[in-house]
Order: structure tokens, then C-alpha cells, then sequence
């Protein structure tokens, strides 16, 4: 028997879960501190990330 999506969304939990109440506060806490980083301009752009690494390894062969 199909039931109808009312009766499925019955079975559903009414609330998810919010992933931060699922993480620890390390987490957390290295989380906020990763946004502290960003927001003072200590970060390093993917691509030159990618690009350095790419030729130091080209440089090992």
C-alpha cells in the first residue's frame, strides 16, 4: 500500500538537528578560531595553494 507523503511526513522527525549541537567545543572552538583567521586576513588562496604544491612536486620527480 502507497501512503500519501502527509502520512509519511508523519514519521519524520518534526525538528532536525542543528550539526553544531552535534559537535564537540574543540570543535567548536577550532571552528571560531578558523573564522578569527579568515577575518584577520591570515589565509591562503586555494589556487596558489594548489599551484605551489603542484610544482614542488614536479620538482621531486
Amino acid at each position: 500500500m502507497f501512503l500519501s507523503l502527509m502520512q509519511l511526513k508523519m514519521f519524520l522527525p518534526l525538528k532536525r538537528k542543528d550539526f553544531w549541537e552535534e559537535l564537540t567545543q574543540e570543535q567548536r572552538d577550532e571552528i571560531e578560531e578558523g573564522e578569527k583567521e579568515i577575518e584577520r586576513g591570515e589565509y591562503v588562496d586555494f589556487y596558489e595553494f594548489i599551484k605551489e604544491h603542484r610544482s614542488a612536486k614536479s620538482n621531486n620527480l
